[in-house]
C-alpha cells in the first residue's frame, strides 16, 4: 500500500508492526480510505515468470511457491502455464486472508473461479477485474459498510479488537459522510 494519501504528514509504521501492542497514533494526522483512498498491491513475485506479451508467454516450471495448484501437484515435473498458476495462488491467498475476517466472507465465492481444479477453468486477471466490477455494482451498499471484525480463531489480542471496532464507527461515519469509494461505486456516491 502506498500509504502517502492516508497520512499526508509522512508515515510512522505504527500499523502493521506488531499487532499485540500498537503505537499511540494520538499526534499522527491521517485520514480514512474513505477520505484519501490508497491503492494495494501485491508483491513477492520470487516464483513469477516475465514475457514481452501474454501472447508471447510459454509454460514455465515452478521453482518456489507458498501455494501450488492442482496441475503442478498432479506432476510436478510438468511446466505450467504461468498466469494460470499466478491467478491460482493469488485466489488462494485472497481467500486465506479473509479466512478469519467474517464481514468479508460475502465475497469469498467471487474467488472460488480463482482455484478452480482445471487451469483452463480459470478467469484471466482481465475477466477477473471485470467480473469483480459487475461483483461490487451488484452487492449492496449495507454489505460494503458492515465490519469486517475478525473471527474467534484469529490471534488479534481483545486490546486489538476493542482498537478495530473503534476504526468501524469512524469508517462507518465517513461512508455514511464522504461516500462509499467513487472508484467501486461510480453511480452511487452517497448512497
Amino acid at each position: 500500500m502506498d500509504p502517502a494519501p492516508i497520512f499526508p504528514d509522512g508515515f510512522h509504521g505504527a500499523f502493521g508492526i506488531n499487532t499485540t501492542r500498537r503505537v499511540s497514533e494520538k499526534h499522527v494526522k491521517h485520514l480514512t480510505r474513505l477520505q484519501a483512498p490508497v491503492k494495494y498491491y501485491y508483491i513477492d513475485f520470487g516464483s513469477s515468470s516475465m514475457f514481452p506479451s501474454a501472447e508471447e508467454r510459454t509454460l514455465v516450471r515452478p521453482v518456489a511457491a507458498v501455494w501450488f495448484p492442482p496441475e503442478y501437484l498432479a506432476d510436478p515435473t510438468a511446466p505450467l502455464d504461468p498466469f494460470k498458476f499466478d491467478v491460482y495462488t493469488l485466489g488462494i491467498t485472497l481467500i486465506e486472508e479473509m479466512r478469519h475476517r467474517p464481514g468479508l466472507h460475502f465475497i469469498v465465492p467471487f474467488f472460488g473461479p480463482m482455484i478452480a481444479k482445471k487451469p483452463e477453468d480459470r478467469p484471466t486477471a482481465a475477466q477477473l477485474k471485470l467480473n469483480f466490477v459487475r461483483f461490487l455494482l451488484e452487492t449492496k451498499p449495507s454489505t460494503m459498510r458492515r465490519r469486517i471484525g475478525w473471527s474467534r480463531q484469529s490471534v488479534i489480542t481483545i486490546l486489538g479488537r476493542m482498537w478495530d471496532a473503534k476504526e468501524y464507527v469512524k469508517l462507518l461515519w465517513h461512508s455514511y459522510r464522504y461516500g462509499l469509494p467513487k472508484e467501486l461505486f461510480p453511480v452511487m456516491t452517497t448512497v
